[in-house]
């Protein structure tokens, strides 16, 4: 039988110590250091957590973190190649009914099943994130319905191009024209796939050629201060640049790539009841809608994104729709060499056909 809910403030002993492993940006690790407190009051644990960075967060494998960490918080593409490995807690078979019952009364857009594989959960979802398009009100107000329109109008904009974002891009252009990546490589050998390549060649030769260098933390940073970027189409939205910009829609409205984090446990942990406990909190209404986000979280809970926040507002239709990359051992390695190769196919104003048989290469 599940366990019953953790009460508030029991009392506790001394504190179960656990290595956790999150992002470094104040998105992914401000709430969970500030929350660190009444995790140690409620539930007898400290978390000392170290910080990686984005590119590592979506691309360094997650059996191997798994060895070294108890808290791990992932990308949804990692789930298979942990499953696989059997690194990670399938959360399912601990948790007890209510904490299940909040986890799934709720759900924002694909978040909860994007952490569900095989036949169980592999990781709660924490943050919750997609690509979006966002603009500056008062050099713009309107949302580009289509890529044409977009491409035709007159409207300075940048879109995050580094090799992890073009990577990401690629993606939601594929799943957008009815070719969505299936995990096997079929996808890279569809005809239309020309298609799309020279709709993201047209995007980065149209857009600031500053795009090539940038991550969406950087665009959104240089937006906030300066004049000549008024607009982005497609980038992973962040809370934390929205009293500056507004978020909405991106052209073509629907499969946007899904973005947020989840936050998985591994095998290695202590104490593992008291351990899900703490993650259920951490993950719950009451929690991820008040102290996460008031610590700068971007949570995953629908009670947070049923609020009337603007960015939550604007926002929901899109998450709704995104799209869920594939979960297949291998995952980050693909993504890692082919992000590099459409890079390059950009900055060199490479072959669209020499480009397609490369990824099928890696594939």
């Amino acid at each position: 039988m599940n366990p019953p809910c953790a009460p508030a403030d029991a009392e506790i002993g001394a504190p179960v110590v656990l290595h956790g492993i999150t992002w470094d940006h104040p998105r992914g690790y401000a709430p969970l250091e500030a929350l660190g407190p009444a995790l140690a009051r409620r539930f007898g644990l400290r978390v000392d957590w170290t910080r990686r960075s984005l590119r590592e967060f979506g691309d360094t494998s997650v059996t191997e973190l798994a060895g070294r960490f108890d808290w791990l918080i992932i990308d949804h593409p990692h789930c298979g190649q942990a499953a696989r490995d059997g690194v990670l807690l399938p959360l399912d078979t601990l948790m007890s009914p209510c904490e299940w019952a909040d986890l799934c009364s709720d759900p924002v857009g694909p978040s909860l099943a994007s952490y569900q594989l095989d036949g169980h959960l592999w990781a709660l979802p924490i943050d919750a994130a997609m690509q979006s398009a966002c603009l500056r009100t008062d050099l713009t107000d309107h949302f580009p319905d289509s890529w044409d329109e977009l491409l035709a109008s007159d409207l300075p904009f940048a879109v995050p191009l580094c090799p992890t974002d073009v990577f990401c891009t690629f993606l939601t252009l594929c799943a957008q024209n009815d070719i969505p990546p299936d995990g096997e490589g079929r996808f890279l050998q569809d005809p239309r796939l020309g298609k799309v390549l020279r709709l993201l060649r047209n995007l980065c030769e149209r857009a600031d050629p500053r795009s090539l260098d940038m991550n969406p933390i950087q665009l959104y940073e240089h937006m906030c201060v300066k004049d000549d970027i008024a607009y982005c189409p497609l980038a992973f939205c962040y809370i934390h640049y929205a009293d500056r910009l507004r978020f909405g829609p991106i052209p073509g409205r629907r499969h946007a790539l899904l973005g947020g984090a989840g936050l998985a446990i591994s095998t290695r942990c202590a104490a593992p009841e008291a351990v899900v406990r703490a993650a259920a909190w951490l993950c719950g209404g009451a929690c991820q809608s008040g102290p996460y986000l008031k610590h700068r979280g971007q949570p995953a809970h629908g009670r947070a994104w049923r609020s009337d926040i603007p960015f939550f507002r604007d926002l929901r239709e899109t998450l709704a729709h995104a799209y869920l990359r594939p979960r297949i051992p291998g995952w980050n390695a693909f993504q890692e060499e082919a992000g590099l190769r459409l890079h390059r196919f950009l900055l060199e104003k490479g072959s669209v056909s020499d480009l397609q048989q490369e990824l099928t290469t890696i594939s």
